[in-house]
């Protein structure tokens, strides 16, 4: 019986220290909103939609020596219908050490996190509020491999390579984060056959007051269709208690096609029942010159993170 006991408690540190080296955690998001909205000069319509709702499982191993094996798999679907769209929002391993972590699979590129992403603040850069004036067309996420530095004095940097396959053509991304506590900066930048972009960023806070913006230029090279935008959006935020308080005005030259101007005007309040969860209002429009492709919605909703 003593050595029984012995044996089981054995197995009991075993299974404890196994445990601790190895770990998958479930996480996910649900957004929804209700929304009245108007396109051009058609009526108004009231809708229900989904704001990039997902769910996805991360894992880690501690492989010794300061190095681990990490992975990713994440499932986009709509909240409205429960229709999932595959896992094709991220799903990537990484092996990780103290000089850095090397990456392959699918995620989302760096610079557009650096940029757009980080001064989306009332609503994640989801939904009918999210940046209409952004250059995605530069926007590789899939057969990667890219390698992420170590924080060095406050600086973090990516840089990825997306192949080729039979309809893209392959892709370069780089990103530089530098964050001083109270100002943060940001820079990207993509290439992909003839297309490319480059964007600066800053985000600075000043007690309950957040402001920041990002610039971005998209070109497309070629002596018969050389065409480039500027791209500017600027944010602020107000924070009172569990309230906040949310502004951003977009432009840019020319719209997504490089047919005309557009801007794009977003007021926002957010109260935050819990870290996890919150409900928000926001009002958001789109203008551009013949307004055909004008836009506007007035929006109510609820975010939980899990």
């Amino acid at each position: 019986m003593k050595h029984t006991a012995i044996a089981l408690a054995l197995l009991g540190l075993f299974a404890s220290a196994a445990q601790a080296q190895s770990s998958v955690k479930l996480h996910g998001r649900l957004n929804l909103t209700l929304e009245s909205q108007k396109v051009g000069d058609a009526s108004r319509v009231n809708k229900m939609e989904d704001n990039s709702s997902r769910w996805g499982v991360k894992g880690s191993e501690d492989l010794g020596g300061g190095m681990r094996a990490n992975f990713s798999l994440e499932q986009g679907f709509d909240a409205t219908t429960g229709v999932a769209t595959g896992f094709t929002r991220e799903s990537y391993v990484e092996l990780a050490a103290p000089w850095g972590a090397i990456r392959g699979g699918n995620w989302t590129p760096g610079s557009y996190y650096a940029t757009a992403d980080y001064v989306s603040m009332h609503n994640h850069d989801t939904g009918t509020s999210s940046d209409a004036l952004y250059a995605f067309s530069t926007f590789p996420t899939a057969r990667k491999v890219g390698y992420f530095t170590p924080e060095i004095a406050g600086f973090t940097a990516e840089i990825s390579h997306a192949f080729e396959s039979a309809t893209e053509a392959k892709a370069n991304d780089l990103s530089v984060n530098y964050n001083a506590g109270d100002l943060q900066l940001g820079a990207g930048y993509t290439k992909q056959a003839d297309v490319s972009q480059v964007g600066l960023r800053a985000l600075y806070s000043m007690g309950a007051f957040t402001v920041g913006g990002y610039l971005q230029r998209e070109s497309v090279d070629g002596s018969a269709n050389g065409k480039s935008r500027d791209i500017v959006r600027l944010a602020a935020m107000y924070t009172m208690g569990a309230n906040e308080f949310h502004v951003n005005v977009g432009h840019s030259d020319r719209g997504g096609s490089f047919a005309q101007k557009a801007s794009q005007y977003t007021l926002g309040f957010n109260h935050n029942l819990t870290k996890r969860t919150k409900l928000y209002t926001y009002y958001t429009a789109i203008n551009s010159p013949g307004k055909a492709n004008d836009f506007n919605a007035i929006a109510v909703g609820m975010r939980h993170n899990f």
